[in-house]
């Protein structure tokens, strides 16, 4: 069973990497998309930046299996 979570892991962190370099690599086709997904307009710019970011966040995160010291500052954070 972890062998098969390793792998499941990592494979997204390939998904979720190569989808943010992509968007980052090709911002203006990334705006286009979001709007043609029905966002308003004048929110293309600042998501275009925010997904490809938060897509490698999750990456990372993914890649990182032990959240415990991130939920500590969120706890600690909250308060």
């Amino acid at each position: 069973m972890g062998t098969a979570l390793l792998i499941t892991r990592l494979l997204l962190a390939l998904v979720f990497a190569t989808a943010g370099v992509a968007k980052l690599a090709d911002r203006a086709g990334s705006r286009r998309a979001i709007i043609d997904f029905g966002v308003p307009a004048f929110l293309a710019a600042p998501l275009g930046i925010l997904l490809p970011l938060a897509e490698l966040l999750v990456a990372a995160a993914l890649l990182y299996p032990r959240p415990r010291p991130g939920g500590a500052l969120w706890g600690r954070w909250r308060s």
